[in-house]
């Protein structure tokens, strides 16, 4: 398991977990520090990914998390 796999996955279920007990601020939460620490820099191509700037599939994965961020804001 990649080292990015090994704190977007318990976040992710930790997440998940928020939004099916209705405390989503937390869920919100870390949908956010995704986008900043994960997402976005990708997307920028900060990490020194050879494509990821112009990878449909990276700005697809950034547009879903901000959704999902924003969605848990009610």
């Amino acid at each position: 398991m990649s080292e990015i796999a090994a704190v977007h996955n318990p976040g992710l279920a930790k997440a998940g977990e928020s939004f099916a007990s209705h405390t989503c601020r937390r869920g919100s939460i870390m949908f956010a520090i995704w986008v900043v620490t994960l997402h976005l820099p990708r997307v920028l191509g900060l990490y020194g990914i050879p494509g990821a700037p112009h990878d449909p599939d990276e700005w697809s994965s950034l547009f879903i998390a901000v959704a999902l961020w924003g969605g848990l804001w009610r």
